[in-house]
Protein backbone atom coordinates (compact mmCIF):
# COMPACT_ATOMS: atom_id res chain seq x y z
CA UNK A 1 0.00 0.00 0.00
CA UNK A 2 3.14 2.38 0.67
CA UNK A 3 4.73 1.57 -2.70
CA UNK A 4 1.16 2.43 -4.70
CA UNK A 5 0.82 5.66 -2.28
CA UNK A 6 4.25 6.58 -3.13
CA UNK A 7 4.10 5.80 -6.99
CA UNK A 8 0.94 8.41 -7.06
CA UNK A 9 2.37 10.78 -5.10
CA UNK A 10 5.26 11.06 -7.88
CA UNK A 11 2.91 10.82 -10.49
CA UNK A 12 1.39 14.23 -9.18
CA UNK A 13 4.76 15.80 -8.49
CA UNK A 14 6.05 14.83 -12.35
CA UNK A 15 3.00 15.80 -13.49
CA UNK A 16 3.72 19.49 -11.67
CA UNK A 17 7.23 19.72 -12.42
CA UNK A 18 7.00 18.84 -16.58
CA UNK A 19 4.23 21.31 -16.76
CA UNK A 20 0.92 19.34 -16.46
CA UNK A 21 0.33 15.52 -16.85
CA UNK A 22 -0.13 16.23 -20.60
CA UNK A 23 3.32 17.34 -21.01
CA UNK A 24 4.54 14.43 -19.45
CA UNK A 25 2.44 11.99 -20.75
CA UNK A 26 3.78 13.04 -24.14
CA UNK A 27 7.17 12.98 -22.97
CA UNK A 28 6.84 9.67 -22.02
CA UNK A 29 5.46 8.14 -24.97
CA UNK A 30 8.40 10.25 -27.20
CA UNK A 31 11.27 8.76 -24.34
CA UNK A 32 9.65 5.67 -22.62
CA UNK A 33 12.66 4.03 -21.49
CA UNK A 34 12.20 1.02 -23.26
CA UNK A 35 13.92 -1.91 -21.17
CA UNK A 36 15.82 -4.08 -23.49
CA UNK A 37 15.64 -8.07 -23.82
CA UNK A 38 18.60 -9.63 -22.05
CA UNK A 39 19.36 -12.72 -24.19
CA UNK A 40 22.47 -14.27 -25.98
CA UNK A 41 20.86 -13.54 -29.86
CA UNK A 42 24.02 -11.31 -30.13
CA UNK A 43 26.01 -14.89 -30.88
CA UNK A 44 23.80 -14.69 -34.07
CA UNK A 45 22.52 -11.48 -35.27
CA UNK A 46 24.84 -8.68 -36.64
CA UNK A 47 24.23 -4.88 -36.54
CA UNK A 48 24.81 -3.18 -39.61
CA UNK A 49 24.77 1.17 -40.10
CA UNK A 50 22.79 2.08 -42.97
CA UNK A 51 22.57 5.67 -44.29
CA UNK A 52 20.52 7.66 -46.50
CA UNK A 53 22.24 9.93 -49.13
CA UNK A 54 21.93 12.41 -46.70
CA UNK A 55 23.53 10.79 -44.12
CA UNK A 56 20.76 9.80 -41.48
CA UNK A 57 21.47 6.45 -40.28
CA UNK A 58 20.12 4.04 -38.42
CA UNK A 59 21.41 0.50 -36.96
CA UNK A 60 19.44 -2.40 -38.74
CA UNK A 61 19.74 -5.75 -37.12
CA UNK A 62 20.23 -9.06 -39.57
CA UNK A 63 21.47 -12.81 -39.59
CA UNK A 64 24.89 -13.86 -40.13
CA UNK A 65 23.50 -16.11 -42.59
CA UNK A 66 27.46 -16.39 -44.38
CA UNK A 67 29.65 -16.38 -41.27
CA UNK A 68 30.96 -20.01 -42.37
CA UNK A 69 32.89 -19.98 -38.95
CA UNK A 70 29.44 -19.17 -36.77
CA UNK A 71 28.68 -22.27 -35.01
CA UNK A 72 24.49 -21.67 -34.96
CA UNK A 73 24.96 -21.19 -38.70
CA UNK A 74 27.07 -24.26 -39.26
CA UNK A 75 24.57 -26.50 -36.96
CA UNK A 76 22.04 -28.68 -39.15
CA UNK A 77 19.17 -28.04 -36.85
CA UNK A 78 17.33 -24.93 -35.82
CA UNK A 79 15.61 -24.81 -32.71
CA UNK A 80 13.39 -22.18 -31.25
CA UNK A 81 11.27 -21.09 -27.88
CA UNK A 82 9.52 -18.34 -26.82
CA UNK A 83 7.08 -17.34 -24.08
CA UNK A 84 4.29 -14.62 -23.70
CA UNK A 85 2.70 -13.46 -21.17
CA UNK A 86 -0.31 -11.20 -21.63
CA UNK A 87 -3.01 -10.42 -19.28
CA UNK A 88 -5.53 -13.50 -20.08
CA UNK A 89 -3.04 -16.16 -20.94
CA UNK A 90 0.52 -17.38 -21.23
CA UNK A 91 1.41 -19.08 -24.00
CA UNK A 92 4.98 -20.74 -25.44
CA UNK A 93 5.83 -21.28 -29.49
CA UNK A 94 8.25 -23.85 -30.14
CA UNK A 95 9.80 -24.58 -33.77
CA UNK A 96 12.23 -26.96 -34.65
CA UNK A 97 13.74 -27.76 -38.15
CA UNK A 98 16.68 -29.66 -39.96
CA UNK A 99 18.62 -27.72 -42.54
CA UNK A 100 18.92 -30.95 -44.48
CA UNK A 101 14.93 -31.20 -44.77
CA UNK A 102 13.75 -29.03 -47.76
CA UNK A 103 10.48 -26.83 -47.39
CA UNK A 104 8.05 -26.02 -49.86
CA UNK A 105 8.33 -22.49 -48.61
CA UNK A 106 11.50 -21.57 -49.39
CA UNK A 107 11.35 -19.92 -52.45
CA UNK A 108 12.76 -16.26 -51.52
CA UNK A 109 16.39 -16.50 -51.58
CA UNK A 110 16.31 -13.93 -54.10
CA UNK A 111 13.94 -11.45 -52.11
CA UNK A 112 14.78 -9.49 -48.65
CA UNK A 113 12.58 -9.35 -45.62
CA UNK A 114 12.60 -6.03 -43.78
CA UNK A 115 10.27 -5.99 -40.29
CA UNK A 116 9.78 -2.34 -38.68
CA UNK A 117 8.63 -3.40 -35.31
CA UNK A 118 6.04 -1.37 -32.92
CA UNK A 119 6.42 1.08 -30.56
CA UNK A 120 8.39 -0.46 -26.79
CA UNK A 121 8.86 -3.16 -28.84
CA UNK A 122 12.19 -4.35 -28.35
CA UNK A 123 13.48 -5.52 -32.42
CA UNK A 124 15.07 -8.75 -30.03
CA UNK A 125 11.46 -9.94 -29.40
CA UNK A 126 10.98 -10.42 -33.04
CA UNK A 127 14.56 -11.60 -33.78
CA UNK A 128 12.99 -14.78 -32.75
CA UNK A 129 10.38 -14.71 -35.30
CA UNK A 130 12.81 -13.40 -37.97
CA UNK A 131 14.79 -16.00 -37.53
CA UNK A 132 12.38 -18.27 -37.97
CA UNK A 133 11.14 -16.41 -41.12
CA UNK A 134 14.26 -16.23 -42.49
CA UNK A 135 14.89 -20.17 -42.65
CA UNK A 136 11.28 -20.99 -43.97
CA UNK A 137 11.17 -18.44 -46.71
CA UNK A 138 14.95 -18.50 -47.98
CA UNK A 139 15.05 -14.52 -47.97
CA UNK A 140 17.14 -12.51 -45.30
CA UNK A 141 15.63 -10.58 -43.03
CA UNK A 142 16.49 -6.98 -41.76
CA UNK A 143 14.74 -5.46 -38.15
CA UNK A 144 14.67 -2.05 -38.11
CA UNK A 145 14.48 -0.17 -34.37
CA UNK A 146 11.16 0.36 -32.58
CA UNK A 147 10.13 3.75 -33.34
CA UNK A 148 10.55 5.37 -29.98
CA UNK A 149 14.48 3.90 -30.01
CA UNK A 150 15.28 7.01 -32.25
CA UNK A 151 16.83 10.28 -30.56
CA UNK A 152 13.73 12.91 -32.47
CA UNK A 153 10.65 11.04 -32.14
CA UNK A 154 8.95 10.74 -35.30
CA UNK A 155 6.66 7.57 -35.29
CA UNK A 156 9.55 5.45 -36.77
CA UNK A 157 9.49 8.02 -40.28
CA UNK A 158 12.93 8.87 -39.91
CA UNK A 159 13.76 5.70 -40.50
CA UNK A 160 12.39 5.56 -44.41
CA UNK A 161 14.91 7.35 -46.19
CA UNK A 162 17.93 4.48 -44.75
CA UNK A 163 15.80 1.57 -45.47
CA UNK A 164 15.03 3.09 -48.81
CA UNK A 165 19.05 3.06 -49.29
CA UNK A 166 19.56 -0.68 -47.80
CA UNK A 167 16.93 -1.94 -50.47
CA UNK A 168 18.36 -0.07 -53.10
CA UNK A 169 21.86 -1.17 -52.01
CA UNK A 170 20.84 -4.57 -51.81
CA UNK A 171 18.92 -4.94 -55.11
CA UNK A 172 16.60 -7.64 -54.51
CA UNK A 173 14.01 -9.44 -56.73
CA UNK A 174 11.43 -8.23 -54.23
CA UNK A 175 11.30 -6.78 -51.40
CA UNK A 176 8.66 -7.73 -48.33
CA UNK A 177 7.88 -5.17 -45.68
CA UNK A 178 6.73 -6.09 -42.63
CA UNK A 179 5.12 -3.36 -40.57
CA UNK A 180 3.97 -4.29 -37.03
CA UNK A 181 1.64 -2.07 -34.88
CA UNK A 182 3.38 1.99 -34.79
CA UNK A 183 5.77 0.54 -37.31
CA UNK A 184 2.97 0.39 -39.79
CA UNK A 185 3.31 3.77 -40.51
CA UNK A 186 7.34 3.63 -41.27
CA UNK A 187 6.27 0.62 -43.40
CA UNK A 188 3.47 1.90 -45.19
CA UNK A 189 5.37 4.94 -46.56
CA UNK A 190 8.47 3.19 -47.31
CA UNK A 191 6.52 0.78 -49.37
CA UNK A 192 5.40 3.83 -51.41
CA UNK A 193 9.14 4.92 -52.02
CA UNK A 194 10.03 1.24 -53.42
CA UNK A 195 10.02 -0.64 -56.24
CA UNK A 196 8.69 -4.28 -56.27
CA UNK A 197 7.49 -4.46 -53.08
CA UNK A 198 4.72 -6.60 -50.79
CA UNK A 199 3.34 -4.81 -48.00
CA UNK A 200 2.67 -6.48 -44.61
CA UNK A 201 0.70 -4.59 -41.74
CA UNK A 202 0.19 -6.60 -38.59
CA UNK A 203 -2.21 -4.63 -35.80
CA UNK A 204 -1.73 -1.41 -37.80
CA UNK A 205 -1.96 1.68 -36.06
CA UNK A 206 -4.60 3.47 -38.26
CA UNK A 207 -5.27 6.08 -35.88
CA UNK A 208 -2.89 7.40 -33.26
CA UNK A 209 -5.61 9.19 -31.47
CA UNK A 210 -7.24 5.91 -30.69
CA UNK A 211 -4.37 3.90 -29.57
CA UNK A 212 -3.03 6.10 -27.49
CA UNK A 213 -6.88 6.72 -25.65
CA UNK A 214 -6.93 2.96 -25.62
CA UNK A 215 -4.07 2.80 -23.60
CA UNK A 216 -5.42 5.16 -21.42
CA UNK A 217 -8.83 3.43 -21.10
CA UNK A 218 -6.67 0.33 -20.11
CA UNK A 219 -4.81 2.37 -17.01
CA UNK A 220 -7.71 4.48 -16.22
CA UNK A 221 -9.48 1.00 -15.01
CA UNK A 222 -7.68 1.87 -11.75
CA UNK A 223 -9.61 4.97 -9.77
CA UNK A 224 -6.46 6.71 -8.79
CA UNK A 225 -5.46 6.90 -12.20
CA UNK A 226 -8.12 9.26 -13.36
CA UNK A 227 -7.52 11.59 -10.22
CA UNK A 228 -4.35 12.86 -11.71
CA UNK A 229 -4.96 11.76 -15.68
CA UNK A 230 -8.00 13.12 -17.27
CA UNK A 231 -9.59 12.61 -20.75
CA UNK A 232 -8.49 16.52 -21.50
CA UNK A 233 -4.80 15.66 -20.84
CA UNK A 234 -4.47 12.44 -22.92
CA UNK A 235 -6.05 14.41 -26.10
CA UNK A 236 -3.71 17.35 -25.21
CA UNK A 237 -0.89 14.66 -25.12
CA UNK A 238 -1.66 13.74 -28.39
CA UNK A 239 -1.22 17.17 -29.88
CA UNK A 240 2.34 17.64 -28.27
CA UNK A 241 3.38 14.54 -29.04
CA UNK A 242 2.56 15.63 -33.24
CA UNK A 243 3.74 19.20 -32.71
CA UNK A 244 7.21 18.06 -30.84
CA UNK A 245 7.73 15.34 -33.50
CA UNK A 246 6.20 17.69 -36.46
CA UNK A 247 4.75 14.89 -37.68
CA UNK A 248 1.08 15.54 -38.68
CA UNK A 249 -2.49 13.58 -38.59
CA UNK A 250 -2.15 13.29 -42.49
CA UNK A 251 1.33 11.73 -42.29
CA UNK A 252 -0.26 8.74 -39.96
CA UNK A 253 -3.18 8.39 -42.39
CA UNK A 254 -2.22 4.79 -43.49
CA UNK A 255 -5.75 4.08 -44.99
CA UNK A 256 -5.40 7.67 -47.05
CA UNK A 257 -1.72 6.83 -48.19
CA UNK A 258 -2.57 3.50 -49.32
CA UNK A 259 -5.39 4.10 -51.92
CA UNK A 260 -3.53 6.27 -53.46
CA UNK A 261 -0.35 4.51 -53.90
CA UNK A 262 0.96 2.55 -56.87
CA UNK A 263 -0.48 -0.77 -57.43
CA UNK A 264 1.55 -3.72 -54.88
CA UNK A 265 0.59 -6.71 -53.18
CA UNK A 266 -0.90 -5.56 -49.11
CA UNK A 267 -2.01 -7.74 -46.69
CA UNK A 268 -3.48 -6.53 -43.51
CA UNK A 269 -3.92 -8.67 -40.14
CA UNK A 270 -6.10 -7.55 -37.51
CA UNK A 271 -8.20 -8.59 -34.75
CA UNK A 272 -11.30 -7.52 -33.83
CA UNK A 273 -10.38 -8.23 -29.50
CA UNK A 274 -7.30 -6.19 -30.12
CA UNK A 275 -7.90 -3.43 -27.34
CA UNK A 276 -5.27 -0.77 -28.69
CA UNK A 277 -5.86 -1.39 -32.68
CA UNK A 278 -9.59 -0.23 -33.89
CA UNK A 279 -9.91 -3.39 -36.20
CA UNK A 280 -13.48 -2.51 -36.92
CA UNK A 281 -12.13 0.74 -38.67
CA UNK A 282 -9.40 -1.15 -40.47
CA UNK A 283 -12.52 -3.08 -41.98
CA UNK A 284 -15.23 -0.25 -42.34
CA UNK A 285 -12.43 1.94 -43.83
CA UNK A 286 -10.91 -0.71 -46.66
CA UNK A 287 -9.46 0.06 -49.37
CA UNK A 288 -12.47 -0.45 -51.32
CA UNK A 289 -11.16 0.93 -54.33
CA UNK A 290 -8.23 -1.68 -54.90
CA UNK A 291 -8.32 -5.12 -55.82
CA UNK A 292 -4.63 -5.89 -54.33
CA UNK A 293 -5.30 -5.87 -50.68
CA UNK A 294 -6.06 -8.67 -48.94
CA UNK A 295 -7.71 -8.19 -44.92
CA UNK A 296 -7.00 -11.19 -42.93
CA UNK A 297 -9.13 -10.80 -39.54
CA UNK A 298 -9.25 -12.87 -36.46
CA UNK A 299 -11.78 -13.07 -33.82
CA UNK A 300 -10.03 -13.75 -30.45
CA UNK A 301 -6.17 -12.74 -30.38
CA UNK A 302 -5.14 -9.79 -28.20
CA UNK A 303 -2.37 -6.70 -29.26
CA UNK A 304 0.35 -8.86 -27.68
CA UNK A 305 -0.30 -11.76 -29.47
CA UNK A 306 -0.60 -10.03 -32.96
CA UNK A 307 2.50 -8.36 -33.06
CA UNK A 308 4.46 -11.81 -31.43
CA UNK A 309 2.94 -13.43 -34.53
CA UNK A 310 1.17 -16.16 -31.42
CA UNK A 311 -1.08 -18.14 -33.23
CA UNK A 312 -0.99 -20.94 -35.75
CA UNK A 313 -3.88 -19.58 -38.01
CA UNK A 314 -1.98 -15.97 -38.73
CA UNK A 315 1.48 -17.35 -38.70
CA UNK A 316 -0.10 -19.58 -41.19
CA UNK A 317 -1.08 -16.98 -43.52
CA UNK A 318 1.29 -14.85 -42.87
CA UNK A 319 3.93 -17.27 -44.30
CA UNK A 320 1.22 -18.26 -47.51
CA UNK A 321 1.07 -14.65 -48.18
CA UNK A 322 4.66 -13.86 -47.97
CA UNK A 323 5.49 -16.64 -49.87
CA UNK A 324 2.84 -17.38 -52.35
CA UNK A 325 2.08 -21.08 -51.27
CA UNK A 326 -0.52 -22.79 -49.44
CA UNK A 327 0.54 -23.41 -45.18
CA UNK A 328 -2.09 -25.13 -43.18
CA UNK A 329 -2.20 -24.00 -39.79
CA UNK A 330 -1.22 -27.83 -38.71
CA UNK A 331 1.99 -27.72 -40.38
CA UNK A 332 4.22 -27.56 -37.54
CA UNK A 333 6.95 -27.96 -39.52
CA UNK A 334 6.69 -24.73 -41.20
CA UNK A 335 4.44 -22.30 -38.56
CA UNK A 336 5.80 -24.04 -35.43
CA UNK A 337 3.22 -25.03 -32.55
CA UNK A 338 2.06 -23.32 -29.56
CA UNK A 339 1.27 -24.49 -26.34
CA UNK A 340 -0.32 -22.69 -22.83
CA UNK A 341 2.69 -22.74 -20.57
CA UNK A 342 1.13 -25.09 -18.21
CA UNK A 343 0.11 -27.86 -20.72
CA UNK A 344 2.81 -29.97 -19.98
CA UNK A 345 1.40 -32.82 -22.35
CA UNK A 346 0.44 -30.12 -25.12
CA UNK A 347 4.45 -28.59 -24.13
CA UNK A 348 6.41 -32.41 -24.37
CA UNK A 349 4.55 -32.77 -27.60
CA UNK A 350 6.45 -29.86 -28.87
CA UNK A 351 9.35 -30.90 -27.54
CA UNK A 352 9.32 -34.17 -29.60
CA UNK A 353 7.91 -32.80 -32.97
Amino acid sequence: MKARVLFYAGLLVLCFLSGGCASFIAKQVMNPGLKRIESDLHKVLTSEQVCSDNNRCIQVTSFAADDPKNDFIKAKNLSLSFKLNTTDTQKVWKFKNNKTEPLHTQVLQDDIIVVLPGYMLDPKLLTFKALWLQRITGAQVFVAPNPDAEDSFSFGLNYVEPLKALIEKRNARRTHIVGVSMGAVAATELSTQVNNATLHLIAPMINFDYSLNALYRLYSANRLIRLFVSQDDIDNAAEIVLKRSGITRNDLDIMHKLNIAKPMPIFMYASMSDDVVNAAQIYNDKLFNRDDVSLNVYYHLEHEELVALFDEELLADYVSHITNTSVHPSEKKLVGGLCPVNDNACVDALENM
